[in-house]
């Protein structure tokens, strides 16, 4: 919980907000919300970001690259309170009727670089956090503990990856502070009670939740201390010694809650354990979701979703841990979270329009209408909803309507954004013009390219198999494999058993079945037969053909 000297646990009072933005300071902040990212589970290893989205008077400064300092402010003699430190995202700056909005992320959200050591680093766990924190961008933290680390292998982690491994190891999670530096921290006592005059609990658990157990996916295997429900994390370099020391210290107690307070408290931070009163108990809840909206008032909401409750066999084939989370979060983030701020922007600014309601031959309501000007024959914008479907005209009333949703099941729009799209099959032919088009095709684990004849009328009178790219399932590999068709039944596959040419790669040439053909790359290119003795070194090509030219030469040839 962020320190106060006022009483931030007190009834309502004047708020303020600030915004620092390369040397401009801004306190007329029309909406300000804010948010940390959590995996949502009791556990340690976490690398917990924060972002906010902002409107303000459009500035008489660009936006573009700036870096952000956030203050909230208590009081009518105002206690400022720093926040943290942003940088503004330019894709998702948006200006209309006077305001700019814009989204600001701290350097823990994208800090997904491959992570490369710098060679001179000391080999301790310190050493390794400073080279992390420098190459983030953040000041380091003193991690009070003492390991020996010589460079392990961490290629493929994420500069993500690599801090959440050493924040497992202290048994910590990793923040940043409001002045962005690096903070380490496990859940906390807030000495915050949310009882009836404070907050509302649309959701409280009906059993306590007890952490008893951790399993952590090291360098040499799965290791396991405790019992009972667990937290799983991966960490590289763990000890069972050391996992020992933090399960004997790290047990939690907890009940799932939701918890809305009204009045908002920007102190709370996720890793923060409050007390939530309710049905006349005193429940323990750490916060593993936390945010907040500034409107001239304020109100926010925490939440505890539970533990991890693993169980089973830890794979950790996928080297980077984080890097499908952030490409989930940098998709919201770039285009979704854009286009959301790019619609709000639209839709909220609107400033009129006339709404008709356009009778049957029945005498009956047969569409709604929404225009731009009161006479059908001269509005050129034209929103028109009625039994057939909802559509969107710029061009009048009888369009045509290049927006649209109908009742057969057919959306036209120019620009679709989403999260995430599901379904069977997904046909696309980019231009309804005549001519040549490239067409793909997704259906049953393959992807399909062919190339079209489309007539004028954008209709499909021929098509070309160019080839295709399916995922079939291996019978002596493991995982899936993949096979690329070209042309007619040409093709290349990889780990696909029954197929010619096969490839596949063994990182330990021992794995290989027997009769394989292998080949191996550390420097030289080899190939090998099933037999390690009868090999191809190219590294050794050349001084082989000299010694063939001498024994030509002596030859008299």
């Amino acid at each position: 919980m962020l320190p106060v000297t006022g009483n931030v646990n007190a009834m309502p009072r004047k708020l303020s907000c600030k915004l620092e933005i390369g040397g401009n300071t801004i306190t007329e902040v029309k909406q300000l919300t804010y948010a940390q990212d959590w995996s949502g589970d009791i556990s340690i290893g976490n690398v917990v970001s924060s972002y906010f989205t902002a409107t303000i008077p459009t500035p008489s400064f660009s936006l573009t690259g700036g870096n952000v300092t956030l203050s909230m402010g208590i009081g009518s003699s105002v206690e400022w309170v720093a926040i943290g430190q942003f940088a503004v995202d330019p894709s998702s700056v948006r200006t209309k009727q006077g305001y700019t909005s814009f989204s600001a992320y701290d350097k823990l959200h994208d800090s997904v670089n491959s992570y490369v050591p710098n060679s001179s680093y000391a080999e301790t766990l310190q050493g390794l956090c400073d080279d992390v924190c420098n190459q983030i961008g953040i000041t380091s933290a003193s991690l009070g503990v003492s390991l020996s680390l010589a460079k392990v292998d961490l290629a493929g982690y994420t500069l993500r990856d690599v801090l959440g491994f050493i924040a497992a190891y202290c048994g910590k999670n990793a923040y940043l502070n409001a002045s962005g530096g690096l903070a380490l921290k496990y859940f906390s006592n807030a000495s915050y009670t949310a009882d009836g005059t404070r907050a509302n609990v649309p959701y409280i658990g009906e059993n306590n939740c007890t952490v008893g157990r951790l399993i952590c996916q090291s360098a040499d295997g799965v290791l396991t201390a405790g019992s009972g429900e667990g937290i799983y994390f991966t960490c590289p370099f763990m000890t069972q010694a050391r996992l020992n020391s933090l399960q004997s210290a790290l047990g939690i107690t907890y009940r799932k809650a939701d918890v809305d307070i009204p009045y908002g408290n920007f102190c709370l931070q996720s890793g923060d354990i409050i007390t939530v009163t309710t049905t006349g108990s005193n429940l323990t809840v750490p916060i593993m979701a936390n945010s907040w909206t500034y409107d001239g008032g304020l109100s926010s909401s925490v939440s505890a979703y539970g533990v991890s409750d693993y169980s089973g066999f830890a794979n950790n084939a996928e080297r980077s841990i984080s890097f499908k989370r952030f490409e989930a979060t940098a998709a919201e983030k770039k285009y979704v979270g854009s286009a959301v701020q790019e619609a709000t922007a639209d839709i909220t600014g609107a400033n009129g329009g006339i709404i008709r309601i356009n009778m049957g031959g029945n005498g009956k309501p047969a569409e709604i209408l929404i225009l731009d000007t009161g006479d059908i024959s001269t509005a050129s914008s034209v929103f028109r909803l009625n039994e057939n479907g909802l559509g969107y005209s710029s061009n009048g009333y009888n369009g045509p309507y290049d927006t649209a949703i109908t009742a057969a099941g057919l959306i036209v729009t120019d620009r679709f954004v989403g999260n995430k799209i599901s379904g069977v099959t997904i046909e696309s032919n980019p231009s309804t013009t005549g001519g040549q088009k490239p067409y793909v095709k997704v259906e049953n684990g393959a992807i399909s390219f062919y190339q079209v004849t489309v007539n004028g009328s954008g209709e499909v009178t021929s098509s070309t198999y160019i080839g295709e790219i399916r995922f079939e399932p291996a019978d002596q590999y493991q995982g899936d494999a993949v096979k690329v068709d070209i042309d007619s039944g040409n093709s290349f596959s990889i780990g696909v058993a029954g197929h010619a040419p096969d490839f596949v790669y063994y990182s330990d040439p021992s794995q290989a079945p027997s009769g394989a053909e292998m080949f191996n790359i550390d420097g030289n290119l080899r190939f090998y037969s099933s037999t390690a003795a009868d090999y191809f070194d190219l590294a050794t090509m050349e001084e082989e053909i000299e010694d063939l030219k001498r024994r030509v030469t002596a030859l008299g040839g």
